[in-house]
């Protein structure tokens, strides 16, 4: 126990281990980054106090350069949560020829509250421009008991949209497939491939559907999904940020 307590700043070493174990939880991958950074973080500092005694100058000057780029980092998350912020005050544009709507989580007992926002946001909209067609988006996770985009059609009929007013996509596993399968499926019926399309999803996601659309070459009228609860909403806006730089730096089809 004597051993233990003589290890320099021995508590910030256990609560880094403790908030970086903490990755292993299973979720999407850029929502590991969070406790890994926050750990890392907390590891560098405790390893900055270990060499002190030792080398007071080196460790000031480590302590300054990552300290600056604490700074940086904090800077660019606010940066980021602005853009976030920005696109989810969008206004859509009126009579879109098609919607495009992002599935979320279907349960044993219906959609998500996510998914229940998104329909009824393309619910709305549907009302609102009567010529536009929907393409409901999603297909089925491994805990889902049917594809989101059977779970999305089936809702908006019970709301009183037509059945010829919706098409169903149910091969997607992220926003990337979301997208390119249903222009595929716009292709299909127009014979050719659009270059914009109205996207409906969660307010906080839509500025990272935007980069994924541009990365194919398409323009979204963004119609946002209002979050209905603020402590919702702000769990899933941090996750954002780190689900667009993750996307960002390391590109793919993440969600």
């Amino acid at each position: 126990m004597n051993k233990l307590r003589s290890i320099p700043c021995l508590p910030g070493w256990i609560t880094a281990l403790g908030i970086g174990l903490l990755a292993l939880v299973p979720t999407y991958a850029y929502v590991r980054i969070l406790p890994l950074g926050i750990g890392a973080i907390i590891a560098v500092y405790c390893l900055i106090g270990t060499f002190q005694k030792k080398h007071p100058e080196g460790t000031r000057v480590v302590r300054a350069l990552f300290t600056t780029l604490m700074i940086l980092g904090v800077t660019l998350f606010c940066v980021t949560g602005g853009l976030i912020l920005h696109s989810s005050l969008s206004s859509p544009a009126p009579d879109c020829e098609y919607i495009v709507v992002l599935g979320a989580q279907v349960r044993d007992d219906g959609p998500s509250m996510s998914l229940w926002e998104r329909i009824v946001a393309a619910k709305e909209y549907l009302e609102e421009n009567p010529d536009t067609v929907a393409i409901v988006s999603g297909g089925q996770g491994g805990d889902e008991p049917i594809t989101e985009a059977q779970c999305m059609y089936d809702e908006l009929i019970k709301l009183g949209i037509p059945a010829e007013r919706l098409r169903k996509e149910e091969n997607a596993t992220s926003t990337w497939s979301n997208l390119t399968y249903s222009l595929d499926i716009i292709e299909t019926e127009t014979g050719e491939r659009p270059t914009s399309v109205g996207v409906v999803s969660s307010e906080y996601h839509l500025f990272r559907t935007g980069l994924q659309a541009e990365g194919l070459g398409l323009e979204i009228s963004a119609i946002p999904a209002k979050t209905g609860s603020f402590d919702r909403f702000l769990h899933y806006y941090v996750r954002e940020v780190f689900g667009v730089w993750h996307y960002i730096l390391l590109g793919g089809q993440n969600r």
